[in-house]
């Protein structure tokens, strides 16, 4: 009965990744469908066209790239152990299908290797490649013609790259130093901001969101090259869409310092308006903005949108087309799969172009007021998710997010969180100290030495809420793994009737070891707000995080992935066995561990098993 719940959720259908065409006449997407995941193409009127690819792709396809120069896409695929391949064709469309004709793999020559998606050029694209796992540094930028039909390097690219854009005709990327840490072309000083979503401007500029360490709020800054040493800087224009007339618009917590929402995403469209999609509480909002005007503003009326998915959305993309008149938007929550919308900036109108399943759900968005001795009072967000039917509660599941810099909004972890509804478990979701979506000086609540003491007094009186109310049940991976366990292992974890962890840090010093290379330096700054492990302080604090392996509850199910870079199952193996953890299905204390997977279980039934054993764990 439980799979047969898991299957009804997993199998729901997902359009996801639009983009425009070229000529704006065409819309690609992914439509996601149990184990199948196909590239669409469809006209805009709706009408979908059939898809030929000339080979084939064995992996799983995750994102998809429309140049806005050329007839190519880009299809990124990926295995689970994360070595993404980017593959490229050109296409043609004709009166009954579309026709993709391969071009060129990243993969062709350096099998095996990890790639980062870069951009299209109108001569070619450009893309990261990692050439050595022990050399965290070893990423360089590379460029492939499609008139000589060749690979060409660029230039060194440094660590952890991603593309944002152009300026002056220079690729620009940035450094993901960690959460609140930029550099940008691996160049020059470290940029004590985190360089969020980038867009060009009609004269040529490049623009990006900025969320700076000490700051309530992001602002929308222009990043530019200075001809001299041909490195990129940034003017600060707080003035270009301001701080002020967001916070405006958001309610903030107690001390009115943090607003509970943020800048997520911003397009610019026409006569010099700027599209701003601005995060509240986890849920969307539209903000149609002069660029020089601050008193011409409107927000963007959501509510045929809202009622059609049951309530409030979350937009994961906008795209605007080449026209600058209509903007493609992919909305989602947890009543509804992910789906497609148009807006007509021209005539303020809403087209609904695909259609999702619907699963009877709603969200209550609450807040859970604490003290932070090194803040004072903030409020904790958190949604409360249920079935719209009033049945008895079977009880309540805590769903940590990862990370920890990650925000849970009303559409993420949708197939978990939606099959845990839909058994009937009230899903409490929280967004604690540290989390996105609140501006910097929020992430940095739990930085370094904050981090325990965030722990007690904040996540531990917020379990301790929920115990009186019912059996109560644990379930989060990787980052929330550890949140997991470190609960178990206090006196309230004798009140958890049952967890489930995938992907956990519970062993902080193997962890540290052990984890990929090109991500010690991210991981370093996030957990311990330092530049590596390799201090006395750091060491203290990793001893602090240390959950210890007297877990007060009987019942956990452990799932790793056996070739997972970010948290190597290898260093779970002892903290498990001295918990008690076998194979053994008929245990209490139970560890899964998945053949060909990485941090994130890509397999259909891998992810099918994994919530079918935990609802007949919560069930028990």
């Amino acid at each position: 009965m439980s799979e047969d719940l898991v299957e009804e959720v997993y199998s729901s259908r997902h359009s996801k990744s639009p983009t425009f065409s070229n000529c704006g006449n065409f819309i690609f997407s992914l439509l996601e469908s149990g184990q199948e995941t196909c590239l669409t193409v469809a006209n805009l009127d709706g009408e979908e066209f059939r898809v030929e690819i000339d080979i084939d792709i064995q992996d799983n396809i995750t994102e998809i790239y429309s140049s806005h120069l050329t007839n190519h896409i880009a299809i990124l695929t990926q295995k689970g152990r994360e070595n993404a391949q980017i593959h490229v064709y050109h296409w043609q469309i004709n009166d009954e299908k579309g026709m993709l004709k391969f071009e060129y793999s990243t993969t062709e020559k350096e099998d095996g290797k990890k790639h980062f998606w870069g951009g299209f050029d109108d001569d070619g694209f450009v893309f990261f490649r990692l050439l050595q796992r022990d050399d965290p540094d070893s990423w360089e930028l590379f460029k492939w013609s499609f008139c000589n039909k060749s690979e060409s390097f660029l230039d060194v690219a440094g660590y952890f790259p991603e593309m944002i854009g152009k300026s002056a005709g220079k690729w620009i990327w940035r450094n993901k130093i960690t959460t609140t840490k930029s550099k940008l072309n691996g160049k020059g000083d470290i940029i004590p901001a985190r360089v969020g979503k980038c867009r060009s401007s009609d004269d040529g500029n490049l623009y990006s969101i900025l969320d700076y360490e000490n700051a309530s709020i992001g602002q929308i800054s222009k990043i530019s090259i200075n001809e001299i040493t041909e490195l990129p800087i940034i003017h600060n224009n707080p003035e270009f869409v301001s701080q002020a007339l967001i916070r405006e618009i958001l309610p903030s917590d107690e001390t009115g310092e943090i607003p509970l929402g943020e800048i997520e995403d911003f397009l610019f469209v026409q006569e010099n308006m700027i599209l701003v999609h601005i995060n509240e509480n986890g849920t969307s909002k539209l903000l149609l903005a002069d660029a020089d005007s601050e008193t011409k503003h409107q927000l963007i009326d959501l509510g045929e949108v809202e009622n059609a998915c049951g309530g409030k959305i979350w937009i994961n993309v906008i795209k605007s087309s080449p026209t600058k008149k209509t903007v493609l938007l992919e909305v989602k929550n947890y009543n509804v799969s992910t789906h497609l919308w148009l807006y007509d900036l021209v005539n303020n109108s809403f087209k609904q172009f695909t259609h999702p399943d619907k699963f009877g759900i709603t969200v209550t968005n609450s807040t859970f007021a604490t003290e932070l001795g090194h803040y004072g009072q903030i409020s904790m967000q958190y949604l409360d998710v249920k079935q719209s039917i009033e049945e008895d509660s079977k009880g309540t599941v805590i769903f940590f997010h990862g990370g920890p810099a990650v925000q849970t909004h009303v559409g993420r972890y949708f197939d978990r969180v939606v099959t845990l509804a839909k058994a009937g478990y009230t899903v409490i979701a929280p967004n604690p100290a540290g989390s996105l979506g609140r501006g910097g000086k929020h992430i940095n609540l739990d930085r370094g030495n904050h981090r325990i003491h965030q722990f007690n007094a904040q996540i531990i009186p917020f379990v301790r809420k929920f115990t009186k109310a019912g059996p109560l049940h644990l379930f989060g991976g990787s980052y929330a793994g550890w949140l997991i366990a470190k609960i178990l292992n206090q006196e309230v974890g004798s009140n958890i009737k049952s967890a489930v962890i995938r992907n956990g840090v519970v062993d902080w010093g193997k962890f540290t070891e052990s984890t990929a290379p090109f991500r010690i330096k991210h991981r370093a700054w996030e957990y311990v707000g330092r530049s590596s492990f390799d201090s006395d302080d750091a060491l203290e604090i990793l001893k602090s995080l240390s959950p210890g392996n007297d877990l007060k509850c009987p019942n956990v199910l452990f799932f790793t992935g056996k070739d997972d870079p970010r948290v190597p199952s290898d260093t779970t193996r002892a903290f498990l066995e001295l918990c008690g953890f076998s194979n053994d299905m008929d245990r209490r204390r139970i560890w899964r561990e998945f053949e060909n997977e990485g941090h994130t279980i890509k397999n259909y039934n891998n992810r099918i098993e994994i919530m079918t054993k935990t609802l007949e764990l919560f069930s028990n």
